[in-house]
C-alpha cells in the first residue's frame, strides 16, 4: 500500500517548491521517506500498527488510535481537507474528525459485505460499491448522482472537477459538469444549500458570485418560509438585509393593498392559518424587533436605506421613515394577534412610528379602546380622546366605563391645553365632584402647574362648592403664599359660617376661620377686616386688628365684647415682643424693650373704656367696669411683661401697698437683677479695655534696627530710605507690599 503526499510550499523569499513524501504500509509496519535530489530518503522511524494497512490517507493528524471498524467490511478512507476525513466501511460511512475523534455524520452502507472505494473531491466525494458510484457532498448528506457500472479497481483525483477511474480492463475519465449549469440545476431542484455550495466554487467576479449567492439565499429562505420553517427564513432574511415590506407581504392581511400589490415572489405563497400562522407571526415579530432595531441605530442624515428584494428587480421601500412605519405598524398589529399586552408598550414608546389610520382601525376592530386612547394621546389627538372617554363613560359594558379613565388623562394634559380640561371636566364634577376635583389637586407635576387663579374662577363658575377644598390644598398641600389665594380662602369661610343652616356647620366654618386667620401670614388684614361686620365676628375681628397693630381695639373686644380674658391673656403671649430670659442664662447686652399689650390689657382691666372706642367697635355693647382684682392677678403674673412705673399709673390711688406687694418686691428684685447685669458688663469692659492698652504697650515698646543693605526675604531687594515695611509674627522684616499674599512679587 503506498500513500503519496504533495504539499506546495512558499519560502520567505516567495519562492514556492514542492515537498513530497512517501508512505509505504508494509503488513504492520509504515515506512516513511521525503523525495530530494531525485531520490526518497527516510524521514523518520518505522511506524508500527497495531493491524494490516487496507486502507491510507494523509490528513497531517498525530499518531492516534481512534476507533476500531469492525470486520464485517474492508474500510477505506479519503481525505476531505479541513480536518477532516472519509471512513468507509460495513454498516455505516462516517466524516470523521481527527482531533476529537468522534463520528460527525454517517450514512446507509452501499451493502453488506461488498468492496467500496472512496475517492473525494474539493467539496464532494464518491463512494464506489459495484454495481453503482455515488456522489455525495461533503456538507450537507445530500444524495447527488448515482452510475452504474463495472466497479473499478482504483479512483484518483487528477484536477479541478476531473476523476480517473481504473479497472482491469478499462481507465474512465469523469468530468464535472459546468459550475453554473450545476447551480441552476440545483436551484431548480430546490436544493439551495449545494447550490450555495458550488456557488462558492464558481469562477465568476466576486460581484456576480455575491449577486448570485444573495439571489439563492433569498430563493432558500422563501422556500424554508413555504415550509414553515418561519425562524429560519427570518434569520436568512435579516442576514440579506431584505426589505421587510416584501417580508411582510408574505403574511395574510398586514401590509396595505397598495404595497402588497407591486410586490413579486418566486412562487406561491403559503397558506398560513390557525396554529402555523400564530407560529409565523411570532417569529414576524421577533424579526421585525430586529429590524427596528438596526433602522433606529441608523442615524444616516439621507434618511434613505438601501435594502433588496426577495426577486431581483421587483420594487422596495428607501424612505427610512416610511420603512419604520410600516414595521411598527405591522409589529402592532402581530402583538394584536399574539400577545395584545404588548401593544400599550409599544405604543408608548416616544420614537413610535405607528401608521394613525390604519391603527387606529386595527385597535377598533380588535375593541382595544384602552391602547386606542394611548395612541391619542401620544400623537396629541387630545380632543380625539376626550370625546372617546366621554361616550364610552356611561356605558356599563365599556372598558372605559366610569370617570376614573377621564379624570386620569384630563390631569396629565398640563397647563397648555387648560381649554380642554375646562371643558371635559364640567360633566365629571356635575357627576362625580370628588373625583371631579382630583383633576386640579392630585399629586402630579402637570396638575400642581396649572394656573391656580384660573382654576379658581372656573369652579366657582362650575362647582362653587369644591372652591373650598381646592384653597385648603393649594394652601396646606402645595403652601400657594400668594395673598388672593389666603383672602379668598378667608372670605370663603365667612360666607360658608353666614349662609349655615345650623349652629353646628356655622361653627365649624368659624374655626376653620380663626385658625386661618391665626395660622397664615400671606393674607392682606387691611382687605379681610373691612368685609367683617361690626355686630359679629368679634373674635375674627380681634385678630386682623392685631395683625394691624392695633392692640388697643383688639383687647377691647377680649375683654369687654367677649368678656373673655382667657383669649385676651393669649392675645397679649402671641403679641409680646420680648422674652423672658432663663435663671441660667447670662447677658451680656439689655433684652430688647417688651411690647406694650400687657400695658394695654391692664388699663382694659383697672380704668373705664372709652364710650367712643368701644362705640366704633359694637354700638349696641355695655362697657364693663373696671375689675382691680383681675388687674392685681395679671401684675402678680405678668409684671415683668411690663414697666412698673407705668403700671402703677393706670391703677387707682384707692390701692394699698399691702395689695401691691408681691408686684412691687418683684419688680424691685428685677431691678437689682437688672443692675447687677450692668455692674458685671461694665466690669467686663473695663478688664478688656485694659488688656488692650497693655497689648498696644507691649508693641509699641518692640524696637528693630534695619542696617544699610539688609534686603527683604520676600523679594531679596534692599530696604530704602523711604521703604515702608512690616514686622511679621515670626520675626521677618519685609516690604510692606510683600506681607500681602494677594499682592504680586517685584521681579528680582
Amino acid at each position: 500500500m503506498f500513500k503519496v503526499d504533495i504539499q506546495r510550499q512558499t519560502s520567505l523569499t516567495g519562492d514556492q517548491s514542492l515537498v513530497v513524501r512517501l508512505c509505504v504500509a508494509v503488513k504492520r509496519k509504515l515506512q516513511l521517506y521525503y523525495w530530494k535530489n531525485r531520490e526518497f530518503h527516510e524521514l523518520m522511524a518505522d511506524l508500527a500498527v497495531p493491524d494490516s494497512t487496507i486502507s491510507c490517507s494523509s490528513c497531517r493528524a498525530k499518531e492516534r488510535e481512534l476507533f476500531p471498524t469492525g470486520k464485517s467490511g474492508e474500510p477505506t478512507i479519503a481525505h476531505l481537507g479541513e480536518g477532516r476525513l472519509a471512513l468507509v466501511r460495513d454498516p455505516a460511512d462516517h466524516l470523521h474528525r481527527p482531533l476529537t475523534a468522534t463520528p460527525r455524520r454517517s450514512c446507509p452502507s452501499p451493502g453488506p459485505r461488498c468492496r467500496t472505494r472512496c475517492c473525494t473531491t474539493r467539496r464532494t466525494w464518491w463512494l464506489c460499491a459495484p454495481p453503482t458510484w455515488r456522489c455525495r457532498p461533503v456538507e450537507p448528506r445530500r444524495h447527488i448522482q448515482t452510475i452504474s457500472w463495472e466497479a473499478p479497481r482504483f479512483m484518483a483525483r487528477t484536477g479541478a472537477g476531473q476523476m480517473v477511474l481504473a479497472s482491469a480492463s478499462h481507465l474512465w475519465l469523469l468530468r464535472a459538469v459546468a459550475v453554473g449549469t450545476q447551480v441552476n440545476s440545483l436551484v431548480q431542484q430546490r436544493q439551495f444549500q449545494l447550490a450555495l455550495e458550488l456557488a462558492n466554487l464558481s469562477s465568476d467576479a466576486a460581484d456576480e458570485k455575491a449577486q448570485q449567492r444573495q439571489h439563492i439565499r433569498n430563493l432558500y429562505a422563501f422556500d424554508l418560509f413555504t415550509q414553515k420553517h418561519f425562524k429560519e427564513a427570518m434569520q436568512i432574511f435579516l442576514e440579506l438585509n431584505t426589505d421587510p415590506s416584501h417580508v411582510i407581504g408574505l403574511f395574510p392581511d398586514l401590509l396595505p393593498q397598495q404595497y402588497w400589490s407591486q410586490l413579486e415572489y418566486p412562487g406561491r405563497l403559503a397558506e398560513l392559518q390557525g396554529r402555523d400562522l400564530e407560529n409565523g407571526l411570532v417569529a414576524l415579530s421577533d424579526y421585525l424587533i430586529q429590524v427596528r432595531h438596526q433602522l433606529m441605530k441608523d442615524d444616516s442624515s439621507s434618511g434613505t436605506v438601501c435594502n433588496r428584494a426577495i426577486v431581483e428587480g421587483s420594487g422596495t421601500v428607501r424612505s427610512r421613515p416610511q420603512l419604520l412605519q410600516i414595521v411598527d405598524t405591522t409589529l402592532l398589529k402581530c402583538y394584536l394577534q399574539t400577545n395584545s399586552a404588548l401593544v400599550a408598550s409599544l405604543l408608548r414608546l416616544k420614537d413610535n412610528h405607528c401608521h394613525l389610520e390604519e391603527t387606529e382601525h386595527a385597535l377598533k376592530k380588535d375593541h382595544k379602546l384602552a391602547e386606542l386612547i394611548i395612541l391619542y394621546q401620544t400623537r396629541r389627538l387630545h380632543r380625539r380622546a376626550l370625546e372617546l372617554l366621554v361616550r364610552h363613560s356611561g356605558r356599563a359594558e365599556s372598558a372605559l366605563y366610569g370617570t376614573d379613565w377621564l379624570v386620569h388623562y384630563l390631569q396629565h394634559l398640563g397647563a397648555e391645553h387648560m381649554d380642554l380640561i375646562e371643558e371635559f371636566a364640567r360633566p365629571v364634577l356635575l357627576q362625580s365632584p370628588d373625583q371631579g376635583l382630583l383633576i386640579f389637586t392630585d399629586d402630579l407635576q402637570e396638575v400642581e402647574t396649572l394656573p391656580r387663579a384660573r382654576v379658581c374662577e372656573y369652579l366657582r363658575r362650575t362647582a362653587p362648592q369644591l372652591l373650598p377644598q381646592y384653597l385648603e390644598h393649594v394652601i396646606n398641600v402645595w403652601h400657594e403664599t400668594h395673598p388672593m389665594f389666603h383672602n379668598e380662602l378667608l372670605y370663603l369661610y365667612r360666607a360658608l359660617a353666614e349662609s349655615a343652616e345650623t349652629a353646628e356647620r356655622a361653627g365649624h366654618y368659624r374655626r376653620r376661620l380663626v385658625e386661618l386667620l391665626t395660622r397664615s401670614e400671606h393674607y392682606i388684614p387691611e382687605q379681610i377686616l373691612v368685609h367683617f361686620p361690626h355686630d359679629a365676628f368679634f373674635e375674627e375681628r380681634a385678630i386682623l386688628l392685631g395683625r394691624l397693630g392695633r392692640h388697643e381695639q383688639a383687647l377691647t373686644i377680649y375683654v369687654h365684647i367677649l368678656r373673655d380674658p382667657g383669649k385676651a391673656l393669649q392675645y397679649c403671649r402671641h403679641h409680646h415682643g420680648g422674652r423672658r430670659p432663663a435663671d441660667d442664662q447670662v447677658y451680656l447686652t439689655m433684652p430688647p424693650p417688651p411690647a406694650q399689650v400687657y400695658l394695654t390689657l391692664l388699663a382694659q382691666l383697672a380704668t373705664e373704656i372709652s364710650p367712643k372706642l368701644l362705640g366704633v367697635l359694637a354700638p349696641s355693647c355695655a362697657p364693663l367696669p373696671p375689675d382691680l382684682r383681675a388687674a392685681i392677678q395679671l401684675l402678680n403674673q405678668h409684671g415683668d411683661k411690663m414697666d412698673p412705673v407705668e403700671a402703677l399709673r393706670l391703677l387707682p390711688a384707692s390701692l394699698g401697698v399691702g395689695d401691691l406687694e408681691r408686684f412691687l418686691v418683684s419688680s424691685v428684685a428685677r431691678r437689682q437683677t437688672a443692675l447687677r447685669r450692668h455692674q458685671l458688663e461694665s466690669a467686663l469692659c473695663q478688664r478688656q479695655a485694659e488688656r488692650q492698652r497693655a497689648g498696644r504697650g507691649q508693641h509699641r515698646s518692640r524696637r528693630l534696627t534695619l542696617s544699610d543693605g539688609q534686603t527683604c526675604p520676600a523679594c531679596g531687594r534692599r530696604f530704602a530710605a523711604q521703604s515702608a515695611f512690616a514686622l511679621l509674627p515670626g520675626g521677618d522684616v519685609v516690604h510692606y507690599a510683600c506681607r500681602q499674599p494677594e499682592s504680586p512679587r517685584p521681579a528680582c
